[in-house]
């Protein structure tokens, strides 16, 4: 969170890895002292920009208060908040397969395009090119924490598995203190 604040004027953001129809959302709270996890499944929680950067298999980015046209999920997606703020979904990949779905929310941009504000523009070739690499450090640190390998069946989820190293890590770091990762349900089960 801290590096995209400083490079980019986010206001919040959270890394979704994904293992197949599953998601599990890292998080810092508010003082950025705890890191959260929540749980996802694509059949409880239905269409999201998260699911729809992954499906696409490509970043999408809309403004705030346009985001019912591009399935927003208010239970998974951030940015209800503020309706002129933008929602980034960056796709992180390694090795050419996506592992995980950064997903981050910007102020508004200015009106006058010229010169660079410090936001995040989709269009501005060099914020592309350092988010490409900063998703790219982010996926082979999520394969050095736990690789996933063709063929090789490991006890628990992923999603389990990387949820304990995680936690484990950070508070290792003295960068947050854990917490037990939550399943989230749809409404009515």
């Amino acid at each position: 969170t801290f590096h995209l604040k400083e490079l980019f004027k986010v206001k919040s953001c959270a890394l979704f890895i994904r293992h197949g129809e599953t998601a599990l959302m890292c998080m810092a709270d508010e003082t950025e002292k705890e890191l959260l996890f929540t749980e996802y499944q694509k059949e409880d929680t239905g269409e999201s920009m998260v699911w729809r950067c992954i499906g696409l298999n490509t970043a999408v980015t809309v403004q705030a208060a346009e985001r019912d046209r591009v399935s927003w999920n208010v239970d998974m997606d951030l940015g209800g908040e503020d309706q002129s703020a933008w929602i980034h979904c960056w796709p992180v990949r390694h090795s050419r397969r996506m592992t995980a779905v950064l997903q981050f929310v910007c102020p508004p941009r200015r009106e006058v395009d010229f010169g660079d504000d410090g936001v995040f523009a989709e269009k501005n070739p060099a914020h592309v090119s350092i988010m490409d690499r900063f998703a790219a450090f982010i996926g082979h640190m999520i394969e050095r924490i736990d690789p996933e390998e063709e063929g090789v069946k490991l006890p628990g989820t992923r999603v389990s598995r990387l949820s304990e190293k995680l936690s484990n890590k950070a508070s290792f770091f003295g960068l947050a203190t854990p917490r037990e990762p939550e399943t989230t349900k749809a409404e009515g089960s």
